[in-house]
C-alpha cells in the first residue's frame, strides 16, 4: 500500500510539473507576427507530398516556405499515434494515450489538471480563434484544439465543451449533438450552407454544420463550402482587429482515404 501511495504521489507531482510546462505559452513580443494559422493534413506524410507532386507535375506551395521543421507526435501509449493523440501533441505540446483528447496520459479524466491548448492560450492573449475541418466538428483533430476528454468517442461531451469554449467559429461536417437551438443558446449563429457562411459578418461567432462532403464536394453541391472556401471566409471573419487571430484548418480526408489505400 505504501508503494502504491508513493507511486500516486510521484504521478501527481509529474502531472503538476507537466501542467506548469503546458501553461508556458506566451504571446509573441514581435510586432511582425499577428496571425497564426495551423494547417493540418491528418495522417499526411512525406510520401503523400511526393505522390501529389508527381501526379500534378509541380511543386507544392509549402515547398516555397522559408522555414521547415518536423515534430515527433508519437503517442504516450504507442509508437504509432492516432489522430486524437497526434492532435493533442500539436495543440497542447504533450504526449497522451491513443484515443485521448488533450488530456495528460496519467490523468485522462482530468481529475487533477488538464493541459492548455494553443487555442486557449490564444484566447487568453486576446486573439480571436477558429477551428475548421472536413471531418465532423467533434472529430479527433478539431476536438484536440477545442475540448478535453478521455475518449475521442465522447462526441456529446466534446460538442458541449466546444459550445462553452468561447472559440469564435467552429465549422465542419454536421453531427447529431449540435443544432440551431443549442448553438443560439450558447451565443453562436448556426450555419448549414455556403450562402449562410458567406453572409456572416466580420467579427461574428458561428457554429457551422454542413451536411455534404466539404472535401471533394462530390457529387457537386452548391450548398456546402469546400475547405478552401471555409478557410477564406474564416480569415475574413477573424481578421478584424489589431489583436490578431489563431485558426486551425484540417484536411481530414488524407487520413480517411489512406486507411483504404486510395490515392
Amino acid at each position: 500500500m505504501k508503494n502504491v501511495m508513493k507511486l500516486m504521489s510521484v504521478m501527481l507531482a509529474a502531472l503538476m510539473a507537466l501542467s506548469l510546462c503546458s501553461t508556458a505559452f506566451a504571446a509573441d513580443e514581435s510586432p511582425e507576427i499577428k496571425n497564426v494559422i495551423i494547417m493540418i493534413g491528418d495522417g499526411m506524410g512525406e510520401n503523400h507530398l511526393e505522390m501529389a507532386k508527381q501526379k500534378e507535375g509541380t511543386a507544392l506551395a509549402m515547398d516555397t516556405f522559408p522555414y521547415k521543421g518536423q515534430s515527433m507526435t508519437r503517442s504516450f501509449s504507442s509508437k504509432v499515434t492516432d489522430s486524437a493523440a497526434g492532435a493533442t501533441a500539436l495543440a497542447c505540446g504533450v504526449r497522451t494515450n491513443n484515443g485521448c483528447v488533450s488530456v495528460f496520459p496519467l490523468d485522462p479524466l482530468g481529475a487533477f489538471v488538464i493541459p492548455t491548448s494553443i487555442t486557449e492560450a490564444a484566447m487568453k492573449n486576446g486573439l480571436r480563434t477558429g477551428v475548421i475541418t472536413t471531418d465532423s466538428t467533434t472529430g479527433a483533430t478539431p476536438a484536440g484544439f477545442s475540448a478535453h476528454t478521455s475518449s475521442r468517442g465522447n462526441g456529446r461531451t466534446i460538442a458541449y465543451q466546444q459550445m462553452a469554449s468561447g472559440i469564435d467559429l467552429i465549422w465542419g461536417h454536421s453531427e447529431d449533438y449540435i443544432d440551431a437551438g443549442t448553438s443560439t443558446k450558447n451565443g453562436y449563429t448556426y450555419i448549414a450552407t455556403l450562402e449562410e457562411m458567406n453572409a456572416l459578418e466580420n467579427g461574428s461567432k458561428s457554429f457551422g454544420q454542413f451536411a455534404d462532403d466539404c472535401w471533394s464536394r462530390m457529387p457537386e453541391s452548391e450548398t456546402t463550402p469546400t475547405l478552401a472556401e471555409m478557410t477564406e471566409s474564416a480569415i475574413r471573419i477573424l481578421d478584424n482587429d489589431d489583436e490578431g487571430f489563431f485558426l486551425m484548418v484540417e484536411g481530414a480526408h488524407i487520413d480517411k482515404n489512406s486507411h483504404g489505400n486510395k490515392a
